[in-house]
């Protein structure tokens, strides 16, 4: 048997949808007044054991309150289907979702989602709920929510480089996506973050001649570890090495596929991450103005 709090999304979806067939289909809108009869009418239909509908006249209302920017938010986690063309009962929950994912924040994020999943189940198309599941999903990780739901910890990492007359060459390693970026890590509870770039550094690349010249950069990624979110706060050092040969042997990481050195400009091109870019153009930079002034 449904929940009342159940039914009571139901009821709102479907006065949410007549609003909008009124508006769009019909060439006119619900007068704010008159949302409460048709509010009514729909709980009378789809959910005769709910006696309060303060909860559905709340969805309701805190959703066309906030039409406008639940759709400004809609629009860019669909960019494949404007919203004119979203099919009018995937509409109807997709607002509603985002107003209580974003704007209520009554329930968890989860079940926000789930809620809504099961709305388009119930009452959308064929693919109606791996459609509202991914596009909730997608204003769920680009919201400041996901953000502060997220553990923080602490990370250090290293772009090392060597000089060979007057060329520069980095060190890049193979992650286990198969794209080269800086090696990384977490830094633990009696380390710095310098001491844990060289730690990091040497785990992932099995060099040992490591020597921190200045701070590089910082950049911030998501990740999970055993099924939850972690907001990594990274710290990159500019490190300097006269060590040359490569010994996978001695790379403890094992999601380390491949450590390799590349000339800069070929650096910069096999960046697999646009922050692990900025970094090598960013070491370019400090690294011809040092030579400069030397």
């Amino acid at each position: 048997m449904a929940s009342n709090r159940h039914l009571a999304r139901i009821v709102a979806m479907q006065t949410l949808y007549e609003w909008d067939f009124r508006k769009i289909k019909l060439g006119e809108e619900i007068p704010r007044e008159q949302i409460l009869e048709v509010l009514k009418r729909n709980t009378e239909e789809f959910a005769k054991s709910i006696d309060n509908i303060d909860f559905i006249s709340v969805l309701v209302g805190g959703t066309l309150d906030n039409v406008k920017e639940i759709d400004s938010i809609l629009a860019p986690a669909a960019p494949e289907w404007p919203i004119d063309q979203i099919a009018g009962v995937d509409k109807a929950v997709l607002r509603l979702g985002i107003y209580e994912l974003i704007f209520s924040r009554e329930v968890p994020p989860k079940v926000a989602i789930n809620e809504a999943v099961e709305l388009a189940k119930a009452f959308g198309g064929e693919n109606s709920s791996k459609f509202v599941n991914g596009v909730l999903g997608t204003v769920y990780r680009n919201s400041d929510i996901y953000e502060e739901e997220a553990e923080a910890v602490e990370a250090s990492g290293g772009l090392v480089y060597r000089k060979e007359n007057d060329d520069i060459y980095f060190l890049l390693i193979k992650d286990r996506f198969e794209k080269w970026t800086v090696p990384k890590g977490r830094v633990e509870d009696d380390e710095d973050t310098e001491k844990a770039a060289i730690r990091e550094t040497s785990e992932e690349t099995g060099i040992k001649d490591l020597n921190i010249e200045s701070k590089l950069g910082r950049f911030e990624l998501h990740s999970k570890k055993d099924g939850e979110k972690v907001l990594k706060k990274v710290e990159v050092f500019l490190i300097r090495t006269n060590e040359e040969n490569i010994d996978m042997a001695k790379v403890v990481d094992p999601e380390v596929k491949d450590v390799r050195w590349f000339k800069a400009e070929n650096a910069v091109h096999n960046a697999g991450y646009e922050n692990t870019e900025d970094l090598i153009n960013e070491a370019i930079r400090i690294i011809t103005k040092k030579h400069d002034n030397d």
